[in-house]
């Protein structure tokens, strides 16, 4: 399962979207209402636009590192 949102401003709770983070998810347009991992994140700046944050989610745990 994986997620992808865009919106206005580059802050959550103050903070900047980060990568390698958890965040929670209530989307109550696909019913998905969870705590998912923060594998990209893109902030745009424009005139017409103003300030935009693009973030790509993936469930937790589903990424493997592997072994050294």
């Amino acid at each position: 399962v994986s997620a992808q949102y865009s919106f206005e401003g580059h802050t959550i709770n103050r903070a900047p979207w980060c990568v390698d983070t958890l965040v929670k998810v209530d989307d109550d347009v696909s019913n998905m209402h969870t705590t998912m991992y923060v594998i990209s994140r893109t902030f745009e700046k424009s005139r017409s636009q103003g300030t935009r944050t693009h973030v790509e989610l993936i469930m937790p745990h589903t990424l493997d590192f592997g072994e050294g």
